[in-house]
């Protein structure tokens, strides 16, 4: 049995994290990103909770501070 090693940090962070955590890590997200309301984020963040949305979210976020506009 092959047990995959994180590529970095930020995995390493999201192997860490609770599964209420990686919902409201999505919903942040959704809002900010999709403009959606709580209800809207919501039943998106239980449909997009695997590894790969996570970190993308997690890097949108920590990124906002760069955003011009």
């Amino acid at each position: 049995m092959d047990i995959e090693k994180p590529k970095d940090n930020l995995d390493i962070f999201i192997k860490t994290l609770t599964y209420y955590q990686r919902i409201h890590l999505v919903m942040n997200f959704n809002a900010l990103f999709y403009g959606y309301g709580n209800d809207k984020a919501y039943e998106e963040a239980l449909m997009s909770c695997d590894d790969d949305d996570i970190r993308y979210a997690l890097e949108w976020l920590m990124n906002m501070g760069n955003l011009k506009g």
